[in-house]
């Protein structure tokens, strides 16, 4: 009789070993996902950057160098044909930035973003 006690008590332990392994397995699962997400999210705030920077890149080429000893020459800036990148930041996506103490690097997107939309009138 003691020797299956000893099977039935070696069995619930593997099986207990077994069940959080698993648990733990599908937390450390979830994290990276989590993970990934963020990454992701904030990847898509820098290829907006990256839009905005190259529109006004091309506007001061095309528009402020060629006239280098006009010191009015911002006010002389034709009227933008091209469209401007549409794309904005996902403000509530990256609000996980104010969680991990990088709030100052959210304040500075969202200054960039206002910043850029003064430049190119969108509002």
């Amino acid at each position: 009789m003691d020797f299956f006690w000893e099977r039935a008590f070696a069995a619930m332990m593997g099986s207990a070993a077994g069940a959080l392994f698993a648990f733990g397995l599908a937390a450390w699962r979830q994290k990276s996902e989590e993970k990934l997400a963020k990454i992701q999210k904030f990847k898509t705030a820098l290829f907006v950057l990256i839009l905005q920077r190259t529109f006004l890149r091309n506007l001061r080429a095309q528009q402020l160098e060629p006239k280098p000893d006009q010191p009015n020459r911002a006010y002389a800036i034709l009227a933008i044909t091209s469209a401007s990148p549409l794309e904005s930041f996902d403000i509530e996506a990256l609000a996980f930035l104010l969680a991990t103490g990088e709030a100052d690097l959210l304040n500075r997107l969202t200054v960039a973003e206002a910043k850029y939309r003064s430049v190119v009138a969108l509002g």
